[in-house]
């Protein structure tokens, strides 16, 4: 893994970084675990209490760690973590479909509205899909692009807007939603594959 700063590269060695905050803050994976680590300082792989192994995907800017981890008589809970509080997360058993496993949470704002995704089955073939989650009504959504098989969810700012991946007539794409509800497909000049990982507060979209 990496970090760069200021045009200078920093090698994290055999550390897999998923996310970092203004802070400097680094959150990812260490092996098979997950890790975080403030700039410069040996990585911390301990985790939340209970949990026997954690993936962390984002930090925000809070100090709010979210991701999913299992525990001793749980596996996939999604958490939100600022490395004294913790908060759980599981699908209520309403929500649509039946047979939903997860939520593995990618990013929380600073409102408390999170994305991420969810998989239905547990055997081949496992659908991948989306939601949001709304922190006013404490409520689940589920998340597609507008004629998606699949719709992951990856970024959100605070302002709401989300971007993330979507598989339309087996072509996956990168996509942007505003907080208003608009959908606007990212394509890149030349590019054949594009994957939309986060937005900042500014608009601005990072990805692969």
């Amino acid at each position: 893994g990496f970090k760069r700063s200021g045009g200078a590269f920093q090698s994290l060695g055999d550390l897999r970084p998923f996310d970092i905050n203004s802070a400097g803050t680094i959150v990812g994976l260490a092996g098979s675990n997950g890790f975080l680590t403030p700039s410069g300082v040996v990585p911390d792989t301990s985790g939340p209490p209970v949990s026997t192994s954690w993936v962390p995907l984002g930090i925000n800017d809070l100090g709010q760690i979210s991701g999913y981890m299992h525990t001793a008589t749980q596996t996939g809970l999604g958490f939100v973590w600022d490395g004294t509080t913790l908060a759980t997360f599981t699908l209520p058993p309403a929500f649509p479909p039946s047979g939903a496993v997860g939520p593995q949470i990618r990013n929380v704002n600073s409102h408390g509205q999170m994305v991420g995704t969810y998989l239905v089955g547990t055997v081949p073939p496992i659908e991948t899909r989306a939601f949001f989650y709304d922190n006013d009504t404490g409520t689940f959504s589920d998340f597609s692009y507008p004629g998606a098989s699949e719709t992951q969810l990856f970024g959100l700012n605070n302002p709401g807007d989300t971007v993330g991946i979507a598989t339309v007539n087996g072509n996956e794409i990168g996509f942007l939603r505003t907080a208003n509800g608009t959908f606007t497909q990212i394509d890149i000049p030349g590019g054949s594959y594009v994957r939309a990982e986060d937005i900042n507060d500014r608009g601005q979209i990072v990805g692969y």
